[in-house]
């Protein structure tokens, strides 16, 4: 089966999530407030209106489930809040929560727009990303301890996804020049353990460019099979 088909999905929401997806494989989607990020994840899905979008910053309030395939699912894929100018502090701390107590979850995405360089709001966004994750490993790793039965806990990695990519200059050689400074920003501000290396998306090609390479990615990082 190939990669879409693996990553077929069906939608439902939900704001309380102590008592979800117990036993599923996780991943999470975050981004600046209007970097493309649920334009992107229905592309990667295969859907039109799977996950809303809207020209309106701040259109996603909460936590939002989605099972990815026949029930009981394959995978949830969890649409989170904008960071930025619209975003909220409780917001935060949900998200916070989510990332700190799922030991489920196996990567986070997060999503920037080609048109803009890395600026502050990213930088502490990425910082905080990565102390969180970092918090939720030693926790694990501090636990196992406790328990008498030492293990290595999973790395949570962290997936850059640089969207927009057809508003980059026209020139190749000026475009790499801005992919490439966006990589560096990025890089610079996550620890170097848990980032990977930015994939680069646009929506306006036919078919959309680098798509089939997140799919790629996350049925790696959740170790579907057909």
């Amino acid at each position: 089966m190939n990669n879409e088909g693996l990553l077929s999905g069906h939608h439902h929401g939900c704001t309380k999530i102590s008592t979800l997806h117990k036993s599923r494989r996780l991943i999470i989607i975050q981004g600046r407030a209007n970097s493309g990020k649920s334009s992107l994840f229905n592309a990667v899905l295969g859907r039109k209106d799977l996950i809303k979008t809207s020209s309106k910053a701040g259109k996603t309030r909460r936590l939002d489930f989605f099972r990815v395939g026949d029930a009981p699912g394959k995978l949830i894929l969890v649409d989170s809040p904008g960071y930025g100018d619209r975003g909220r502090p409780e917001w935060g701390l949900l998200f916070d929560s989510y990332v700190q107590k799922r030991k489920e979850l196996r990567r986070v995405y997060i999503t920037f727009n080609a048109r803009h360089p890395i600026n502050d709001r990213d930088q502490q966004m990425l910082a905080h990303l990565s102390r969180t994750l970092f918090e939720a490993l030693s926790t694990s790793w501090a636990s196992s301890l406790e328990s008498g039965n030492p293990r290595l806990p999973r790395i949570t990695q962290i997936q850059p996804v640089i969207t927009k990519a057809d508003h980059l200059p026209a020139s190749t050689s000026e475009a790499r020049l801005v992919i490439d400074r966006l990589k560096k920003e990025v890089h610079n501000a996550l620890a170097k353990l848990m980032c990977l290396s930015p994939l680069v998306t646009t929506l306006k090609m036919n078919p959309p460019f680098g798509i089939e390479n997140i799919r790629k990615n996350i049925v790696e990082a959740c170790g579907l099979t057909g």
